[in-house]
Protein backbone atom coordinates (compact mmCIF):
# COMPACT_ATOMS: atom_id res chain seq x y z
CA UNK A 1 0.00 0.00 0.00
CA UNK A 2 1.32 3.41 -1.12
CA UNK A 3 -0.11 7.25 -0.93
CA UNK A 4 -2.17 9.51 1.03
CA UNK A 5 -5.52 8.74 2.28
CA UNK A 6 -8.36 9.25 -0.63
CA UNK A 7 -5.84 10.15 -3.19
CA UNK A 8 -7.57 7.53 -5.44
CA UNK A 9 -10.96 5.64 -5.42
CA UNK A 10 -12.61 3.24 -8.25
CA UNK A 11 -16.16 1.41 -8.17
CA UNK A 12 -17.38 -2.00 -8.79
CA UNK A 13 -20.79 -2.41 -9.81
CA UNK A 14 -23.16 -5.86 -9.48
CA UNK A 15 -25.98 -6.57 -12.29
CA UNK A 16 -28.70 -8.78 -12.35
CA UNK A 17 -29.45 -10.13 -15.69
CA UNK A 18 -32.46 -9.76 -17.41
CA UNK A 19 -34.03 -11.40 -20.15
CA UNK A 20 -35.26 -8.26 -22.48
CA UNK A 21 -38.39 -9.99 -23.28
CA UNK A 22 -40.04 -11.18 -20.05
CA UNK A 23 -37.98 -9.15 -17.42
CA UNK A 24 -37.29 -12.65 -15.64
CA UNK A 25 -33.89 -13.24 -14.39
CA UNK A 26 -31.34 -14.43 -17.64
CA UNK A 27 -29.02 -17.32 -17.13
CA UNK A 28 -25.93 -16.51 -19.00
CA UNK A 29 -22.98 -18.98 -17.24
CA UNK A 30 -21.27 -18.23 -20.92
CA UNK A 31 -20.82 -14.74 -20.08
CA UNK A 32 -18.91 -15.76 -16.52
CA UNK A 33 -15.81 -16.93 -17.62
CA UNK A 34 -13.30 -16.02 -20.80
CA UNK A 35 -15.86 -14.85 -23.08
CA UNK A 36 -15.79 -12.01 -20.43
CA UNK A 37 -12.42 -11.44 -20.53
CA UNK A 38 -12.26 -11.39 -23.90
CA UNK A 39 -15.38 -9.11 -25.04
CA UNK A 40 -15.61 -6.73 -21.97
CA UNK A 41 -11.41 -6.26 -21.39
CA UNK A 42 -10.40 -5.92 -18.01
CA UNK A 43 -13.92 -4.27 -16.87
CA UNK A 44 -15.95 -6.97 -16.82
CA UNK A 45 -15.68 -10.12 -14.58
CA UNK A 46 -18.21 -13.05 -13.58
CA UNK A 47 -20.13 -13.33 -10.26
CA UNK A 48 -21.51 -15.85 -8.34
CA UNK A 49 -24.42 -16.24 -10.24
CA UNK A 50 -25.17 -17.34 -14.03
CA UNK A 51 -27.31 -14.45 -14.22
CA UNK A 52 -25.04 -11.44 -12.85
CA UNK A 53 -22.06 -8.90 -14.51
CA UNK A 54 -19.48 -7.47 -12.69
CA UNK A 55 -18.31 -4.13 -14.35
CA UNK A 56 -14.97 -2.30 -12.39
CA UNK A 57 -14.10 1.40 -13.42
CA UNK A 58 -10.36 2.27 -13.77
CA UNK A 59 -8.64 3.89 -11.15
CA UNK A 60 -9.56 7.37 -10.32
CA UNK A 61 -8.54 10.29 -8.85
CA UNK A 62 -11.98 12.97 -8.86
CA UNK A 63 -15.45 12.67 -8.92
CA UNK A 64 -16.85 13.67 -12.33
CA UNK A 65 -14.09 11.25 -13.82
CA UNK A 66 -15.15 8.65 -11.63
CA UNK A 67 -18.72 9.44 -13.20
CA UNK A 68 -17.42 9.18 -16.82
CA UNK A 69 -15.56 5.92 -15.57
CA UNK A 70 -18.78 4.44 -14.56
CA UNK A 71 -20.76 5.49 -17.57
CA UNK A 72 -17.78 3.48 -19.61
CA UNK A 73 -17.82 0.89 -17.30
CA UNK A 74 -22.12 0.39 -17.39
CA UNK A 75 -21.71 0.75 -21.22
CA UNK A 76 -19.37 -1.90 -21.81
CA UNK A 77 -21.10 -4.05 -19.67
CA UNK A 78 -24.70 -3.28 -20.98
CA UNK A 79 -23.15 -4.15 -24.77
CA UNK A 80 -21.79 -7.45 -23.66
CA UNK A 81 -25.39 -8.18 -22.17
CA UNK A 82 -27.20 -7.17 -24.97
CA UNK A 83 -25.19 -9.63 -27.51
CA UNK A 84 -26.74 -12.33 -24.97
CA UNK A 85 -30.05 -11.15 -25.77
CA UNK A 86 -30.14 -9.60 -22.00
CA UNK A 87 -30.50 -6.09 -20.34
CA UNK A 88 -28.54 -5.00 -17.55
CA UNK A 89 -30.59 -4.60 -13.80
CA UNK A 90 -29.17 -1.93 -11.65
CA UNK A 91 -30.77 -2.79 -8.51
CA UNK A 92 -29.61 -4.67 -5.18
CA UNK A 93 -32.67 -7.20 -5.79
CA UNK A 94 -34.63 -8.74 -8.65
CA UNK A 95 -38.19 -8.16 -7.55
CA UNK A 96 -39.91 -10.26 -9.08
CA UNK A 97 -37.33 -13.56 -9.11
CA UNK A 98 -38.51 -16.67 -7.34
CA UNK A 99 -35.71 -18.72 -5.65
CA UNK A 100 -35.89 -21.27 -8.02
CA UNK A 101 -34.68 -18.88 -11.15
CA UNK A 102 -31.51 -19.17 -9.27
CA UNK A 103 -28.30 -20.69 -10.38
CA UNK A 104 -24.90 -20.46 -8.67
CA UNK A 105 -21.87 -20.92 -11.33
CA UNK A 106 -19.90 -24.46 -11.44
CA UNK A 107 -16.90 -23.07 -9.47
CA UNK A 108 -15.16 -25.02 -6.87
CA UNK A 109 -15.00 -21.28 -4.77
CA UNK A 110 -19.11 -21.62 -4.92
CA UNK A 111 -19.24 -25.31 -4.24
CA UNK A 112 -17.31 -24.27 -1.50
CA UNK A 113 -19.80 -22.16 -0.11
CA UNK A 114 -22.75 -24.12 -0.82
CA UNK A 115 -21.24 -26.98 1.36
CA UNK A 116 -20.76 -24.38 4.34
CA UNK A 117 -23.38 -21.87 4.34
CA UNK A 118 -26.36 -24.26 2.29
CA UNK A 119 -29.90 -22.57 1.51
CA UNK A 120 -28.33 -18.32 2.51
CA UNK A 121 -26.03 -19.24 -0.54
CA UNK A 122 -28.76 -20.67 -2.88
CA UNK A 123 -31.10 -17.84 -2.36
CA UNK A 124 -28.40 -15.25 -2.44
CA UNK A 125 -29.80 -13.01 -5.39
CA UNK A 126 -28.33 -10.10 -4.55
CA UNK A 127 -26.17 -7.41 -5.81
CA UNK A 128 -23.80 -4.94 -4.48
CA UNK A 129 -21.88 -1.57 -5.27
CA UNK A 130 -18.09 -1.77 -4.09
CA UNK A 131 -16.58 1.85 -3.39
CA UNK A 132 -12.20 1.20 -3.34
CA UNK A 133 -10.30 4.12 -1.52
CA UNK A 134 -6.75 4.02 -1.70
CA UNK A 135 -4.78 3.86 2.03
CA UNK A 136 -0.77 3.92 2.46
CA UNK A 137 -0.97 0.83 4.84
CA UNK A 138 -2.90 -1.73 6.06
CA UNK A 139 -2.58 -0.22 10.19
CA UNK A 140 -4.79 3.11 8.27
CA UNK A 141 -7.04 0.85 6.79
CA UNK A 142 -7.92 -1.05 9.98
CA UNK A 143 -7.69 2.32 12.08
CA UNK A 144 -9.97 4.08 9.34
CA UNK A 145 -12.33 0.81 9.29
CA UNK A 146 -12.88 1.61 13.16
CA UNK A 147 -13.41 4.97 12.78
CA UNK A 148 -15.91 4.19 10.22
CA UNK A 149 -18.19 1.65 11.96
CA UNK A 150 -20.67 4.48 13.05
CA UNK A 151 -21.45 5.80 9.93
CA UNK A 152 -22.36 2.63 7.64
CA UNK A 153 -26.42 3.02 9.03
CA UNK A 154 -26.48 6.13 7.07
CA UNK A 155 -24.54 5.07 3.65
CA UNK A 156 -26.62 2.35 3.58
CA UNK A 157 -30.22 4.16 3.89
CA UNK A 158 -28.55 6.72 0.86
CA UNK A 159 -28.34 4.25 -1.10
CA UNK A 160 -31.19 1.46 -0.35
CA UNK A 161 -32.73 -0.44 -3.23
CA UNK A 162 -34.09 -3.55 -2.55
CA UNK A 163 -37.83 -2.91 -1.38
CA UNK A 164 -38.97 -6.26 -3.04
CA UNK A 165 -37.91 -9.74 -3.51
CA UNK A 166 -39.83 -12.56 -4.71
CA UNK A 167 -42.45 -10.95 -5.78
CA UNK A 168 -43.25 -9.23 -2.14
CA UNK A 169 -42.62 -6.18 -0.65
CA UNK A 170 -39.92 -6.79 2.19
CA UNK A 171 -41.22 -4.27 4.41
CA UNK A 172 -37.04 -3.45 4.36
CA UNK A 173 -35.88 -0.12 2.61
CA UNK A 174 -32.48 -2.63 2.08
CA UNK A 175 -33.64 -6.01 2.44
CA UNK A 176 -30.14 -6.94 1.04
CA UNK A 177 -28.33 -5.12 3.62
CA UNK A 178 -30.70 -7.24 6.70
CA UNK A 179 -29.86 -10.67 4.44
CA UNK A 180 -25.86 -9.75 4.62
CA UNK A 181 -26.75 -9.76 8.22
CA UNK A 182 -27.22 -13.60 8.40
CA UNK A 183 -23.94 -14.50 7.63
CA UNK A 184 -21.21 -15.52 10.45
CA UNK A 185 -18.77 -13.32 8.37
CA UNK A 186 -21.07 -10.42 6.97
CA UNK A 187 -22.09 -6.98 8.44
CA UNK A 188 -20.13 -4.08 10.49
CA UNK A 189 -16.34 -4.95 10.96
CA UNK A 190 -15.45 -5.91 14.49
CA UNK A 191 -13.44 -3.26 16.24
CA UNK A 192 -9.91 -4.04 15.97
CA UNK A 193 -6.97 -2.75 17.75
CA UNK A 194 -3.87 -3.17 14.95
CA UNK A 195 -3.13 -4.68 11.77
CA UNK A 196 -1.93 -7.60 13.79
CA UNK A 197 -5.19 -8.19 15.40
CA UNK A 198 -6.97 -7.76 11.93
CA UNK A 199 -4.61 -10.26 10.40
CA UNK A 200 -5.32 -12.61 13.60
CA UNK A 201 -8.83 -12.38 12.78
CA UNK A 202 -8.49 -13.33 9.67
CA UNK A 203 -6.47 -16.28 10.56
CA UNK A 204 -8.94 -17.20 13.14
CA UNK A 205 -12.05 -17.38 10.94
CA UNK A 206 -10.24 -19.36 8.57
CA UNK A 207 -9.34 -21.92 10.86
CA UNK A 208 -12.93 -22.02 12.06
CA UNK A 209 -13.85 -23.17 8.38
CA UNK A 210 -15.47 -19.80 8.04
CA UNK A 211 -13.33 -18.26 4.68
CA UNK A 212 -10.62 -19.28 2.87
CA UNK A 213 -8.84 -16.25 3.22
CA UNK A 214 -9.63 -12.38 3.20
CA UNK A 215 -10.73 -12.37 0.20
CA UNK A 216 -13.91 -14.04 1.24
CA UNK A 217 -14.71 -11.52 4.41
CA UNK A 218 -18.02 -10.13 3.63
CA UNK A 219 -18.07 -7.21 5.97
CA UNK A 220 -19.70 -3.54 4.78
CA UNK A 221 -15.66 -2.39 5.08
CA UNK A 222 -12.55 -4.19 4.99
CA UNK A 223 -9.51 -3.72 4.06
CA UNK A 224 -8.68 -5.35 0.90
CA UNK A 225 -6.43 -8.33 -0.07
CA UNK A 226 -5.81 -7.12 -3.66
CA UNK A 227 -5.68 -3.78 -4.10
CA UNK A 228 -3.95 -0.79 -1.67
CA UNK A 229 -7.52 0.44 -0.74
CA UNK A 230 -9.98 0.68 1.79
CA UNK A 231 -13.20 -1.20 0.25
CA UNK A 232 -16.48 0.01 1.21
CA UNK A 233 -19.13 -2.69 0.70
CA UNK A 234 -22.06 -1.46 2.31
CA UNK A 235 -24.24 0.18 -0.52
CA UNK A 236 -26.84 -1.37 -2.25
CA UNK A 237 -26.53 -0.82 -6.50
CA UNK A 238 -27.82 2.17 -7.32
CA UNK A 239 -29.77 2.76 -11.10
CA UNK A 240 -28.83 6.42 -10.87
CA UNK A 241 -25.03 7.32 -11.72
CA UNK A 242 -25.40 10.13 -9.51
CA UNK A 243 -26.32 8.23 -6.16
CA UNK A 244 -23.22 6.03 -7.02
CA UNK A 245 -20.62 9.36 -7.47
CA UNK A 246 -22.19 10.77 -4.05
CA UNK A 247 -22.14 7.43 -1.94
CA UNK A 248 -18.71 7.54 -3.61
CA UNK A 249 -17.76 11.28 -2.60
CA UNK A 250 -18.75 10.48 0.76
CA UNK A 251 -16.73 7.64 1.49
CA UNK A 252 -13.32 9.34 0.04
CA UNK A 253 -14.19 12.35 2.29
CA UNK A 254 -14.83 9.87 5.38
CA UNK A 255 -11.46 7.95 4.69
CA UNK A 256 -9.79 11.12 3.76
CA UNK A 257 -11.50 13.08 7.07
CA UNK A 258 -10.70 10.09 9.52
CA UNK A 259 -7.35 8.79 8.65
CA UNK A 260 -6.25 12.22 10.08
CA UNK A 261 -7.46 11.68 13.65
CA UNK A 262 -5.59 10.64 16.22
CA UNK A 263 -7.70 10.23 19.05
CA UNK A 264 -9.38 5.92 19.26
CA UNK A 265 -12.23 5.65 17.69
CA UNK A 266 -15.45 5.75 19.44
CA UNK A 267 -16.67 2.74 21.61
CA UNK A 268 -19.66 2.07 19.73
CA UNK A 269 -21.05 -1.53 21.06
CA UNK A 270 -21.33 -4.21 18.16
CA UNK A 271 -24.74 -4.56 19.51
CA UNK A 272 -25.64 -0.95 19.32
CA UNK A 273 -24.14 -0.76 15.67
CA UNK A 274 -26.13 -4.32 15.23
CA UNK A 275 -29.32 -1.89 15.70
CA UNK A 276 -28.04 0.91 13.90
CA UNK A 277 -27.89 -0.96 11.02
CA UNK A 278 -30.74 -3.20 11.35
CA UNK A 279 -33.05 0.74 11.38
CA UNK A 280 -30.96 1.85 8.46
CA UNK A 281 -32.10 -1.71 6.44
CA UNK A 282 -35.57 -1.38 7.63
CA UNK A 283 -36.73 2.10 7.31
CA UNK A 284 -33.88 4.14 5.02
CA UNK A 285 -34.18 7.85 5.12
CA UNK A 286 -37.67 7.97 5.25
CA UNK A 287 -37.23 6.76 9.31
CA UNK A 288 -35.37 7.81 12.18
CA UNK A 289 -31.23 6.60 12.10
CA UNK A 290 -28.23 6.47 14.50
CA UNK A 291 -26.20 10.16 14.38
CA UNK A 292 -22.77 9.42 15.03
CA UNK A 293 -22.61 12.91 15.68
CA UNK A 294 -25.47 13.39 18.14
CA UNK A 295 -25.11 9.91 19.81
CA UNK A 296 -29.04 9.93 19.04
CA UNK A 297 -31.92 8.38 16.84
CA UNK A 298 -32.99 11.63 14.77
CA UNK A 299 -34.39 11.75 10.99
CA UNK A 300 -32.34 10.23 8.59
CA UNK A 301 -32.24 13.16 6.13
CA UNK A 302 -30.85 14.64 9.68
CA UNK A 303 -27.85 12.63 9.80
CA UNK A 304 -26.69 13.20 6.23
CA UNK A 305 -26.85 16.77 6.94
CA UNK A 306 -25.15 15.94 10.16
CA UNK A 307 -22.56 13.79 7.92
CA UNK A 308 -22.20 16.99 5.65
CA UNK A 309 -21.45 19.04 7.94
CA UNK A 310 -18.60 17.17 9.55
CA UNK A 311 -17.12 16.35 6.22
CA UNK A 312 -17.23 19.92 4.94
CA UNK A 313 -13.96 21.07 5.56
CA UNK A 314 -12.67 18.57 4.04
CA UNK A 315 -14.44 18.37 0.74
CA UNK A 316 -14.17 21.96 0.64
CA UNK A 317 -10.69 21.66 0.52
CA UNK A 318 -10.57 18.98 -2.15
CA UNK A 319 -13.04 21.28 -4.54
CA UNK A 320 -15.93 18.56 -3.98
CA UNK A 321 -18.44 20.20 -1.30
CA UNK A 322 -20.76 22.03 -4.18
CA UNK A 323 -20.81 18.87 -6.31
CA UNK A 324 -21.71 16.27 -3.32
CA UNK A 325 -24.39 18.70 -2.06
CA UNK A 326 -26.01 19.34 -5.12
CA UNK A 327 -26.09 15.28 -5.65
CA UNK A 328 -27.25 14.94 -2.10
CA UNK A 329 -29.97 17.64 -3.04
CA UNK A 330 -31.37 15.55 -6.38
CA UNK A 331 -31.10 12.61 -4.00
CA UNK A 332 -33.48 14.20 -1.36
CA UNK A 333 -35.47 15.59 -3.89
CA UNK A 334 -36.11 12.28 -5.58
CA UNK A 335 -35.81 9.93 -3.19
CA UNK A 336 -33.85 6.77 -3.16
CA UNK A 337 -34.37 4.19 -5.37
CA UNK A 338 -36.30 1.77 -2.84
CA UNK A 339 -38.58 4.60 -2.45
CA UNK A 340 -38.76 5.20 -5.97
CA UNK A 341 -39.49 1.71 -6.79
CA UNK A 342 -42.44 1.64 -4.25
CA UNK A 343 -43.88 4.85 -5.95
CA UNK A 344 -44.12 2.86 -9.50
CA UNK A 345 -45.55 -0.10 -7.46
CA UNK A 346 -47.90 1.94 -5.84
CA UNK A 347 -49.45 3.75 -8.88
CA UNK A 348 -49.33 0.35 -11.11
CA UNK A 349 -49.90 -2.40 -8.66
CA UNK A 350 -47.32 -4.42 -11.00
CA UNK A 351 -44.18 -5.67 -9.84
CA UNK A 352 -42.69 -6.30 -14.03
CA UNK A 353 -43.13 -2.34 -14.06
CA UNK A 354 -41.30 -2.07 -11.14
CA UNK A 355 -37.98 -3.92 -13.19
CA UNK A 356 -38.84 -2.05 -16.32
CA UNK A 357 -38.51 1.69 -14.51
CA UNK A 358 -35.21 0.47 -13.05
CA UNK A 359 -33.48 -0.70 -16.75
CA UNK A 360 -31.72 2.21 -18.41
CA UNK A 361 -33.20 3.30 -21.62
CA UNK A 362 -30.76 2.71 -24.54
CA UNK A 363 -29.94 5.99 -25.87
CA UNK A 364 -30.33 4.74 -29.27
CA UNK A 365 -33.37 3.26 -28.96
CA UNK A 366 -37.13 3.42 -27.69
CA UNK A 367 -37.67 0.90 -24.50
CA UNK A 368 -39.57 -2.17 -25.89
CA UNK A 369 -42.60 -3.39 -23.88
CA UNK A 370 -42.52 -6.90 -22.37
CA UNK A 371 -45.34 -9.14 -21.49
CA UNK A 372 -44.92 -8.50 -17.77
Amino acid sequence: MSGEPGGTLGVEEEFHLVDSETLGLAQRPGLAGREVDRRGGHQLHAEMLASQLEAVTDVCTGLPQLRCAIVEARRAAAAVAADAGTVLLPTSTHPLAPRSDIEVLNHPRYARLVERFGTIVREFNLCGCHVHVSVPDLSTAVSVMNHARPYLPVLAALTASSPFHEGVDTGYESFRTAWLGLWPHGGAPPRLESAEQYRTTVDQLSRLGIIDDATALLWEVRPSARFPTLEFRIADMCPDVDDVVLHAGLVRSLVRTLAARVEPAPELPDSVLRAARWRAARYGLAGQLWSPARQALVPGEVVVSDLLAELRPDLEEHGEYDLVEALWSRLRSRGTSAARQRRVFAATGNLADVVRSAIPIPASAPRRESRG
